[in-house]
């Protein structure tokens, strides 16, 4: 049986974490040939995130809670993977927002991605199926869609279609191959830096709508 990290930053979510990580863990009750370690990475959120997420560790014993201070979402998740790497040993890394942007409903699409040989998958809201979230306002869709297409032009990579989704899941083996470096992108460049790194080093990549 292989185990999955799945890694959620968190910073504010006390109103979310809760039915998220329990439709998360129904989600795998049905992916049963995994193990599945759910990961909260908060940083030190004020409204009482973390004892939320300590309440749940008391229902589920594959909760673990790690804090730090707020550095931008890439220092989250390295923070978590150089966690998961020494604590939780790892076969398969996902990584999801806590604030229901994505669809943990879609994770069996991720895996049979997997199955079929990718080694990284990507949540993509720009290609066939998938869409922008309804409730984001005009000018955040058009920074997403402009940011989108000057990083997949400029990098001359017109696929994947979504360079800067967050939802993702990748293989132990591409963690290994390409963190070193990724430290200098502390913020939301970090995902299009490690998917960059990814290709560049020959890693198969596959997309599922969002």
């Amino acid at each position: 049986m292989k185990t999955v990290v799945l890694m959620m930053p968190t910073f504010n979510e006390n109103e979310n974490v809760t039915t998220l990580i329990s439709v998360i863990e129904g989600v795998f009750q049905k992916l049963s040939e995994y193990s599945l370690e759910i990961l909260v990475i908060d940083d030190l959120s004020p409204d009482g995130t973390a004892k939320k997420v300590q309440e749940l560790a008391q229902k589920f014993n594959n909760i673990t809670l790690i804090s730090k201070k707020k550095e931008g979402l890439g220092a989250a998740y390295l923070f978590g993977i150089k966690y998961a790497l020494a604590n939780l040993h790892p076969d398969i890394f996902i990584q999801i927002d806590a604030d229901w942007q994505h669809n943990p409903l879609l994770l069996p699409d991720f895996f049979k991605q997997l199955e079929l040989g990718a080694d990284f998958v990507i949540g993509s809201r720009y290609m066939r199926g998938g869409s922008i979230p309804p409730n984001w306002g005009l000018h955040r869709k058009i920074y997403s869609v402009l940011g989108n297409a000057i990083v997949r032009f400029g990098l001359g990579k017109l696929f994947p279609h979504d360079w800067t989704s967050g939802y993702r899941l990748y293989k132990r083996s591409v963690v290994e191959k390409v963190q070193t470096g990724l430290e200098k992108y502390s913020g939301y460049t970090f995902q299009v830096a490690f998917l960059f790194k990814t290709i560049q080093s020959g890693f198969k990549t596959a997309e599922v709508p969002l």
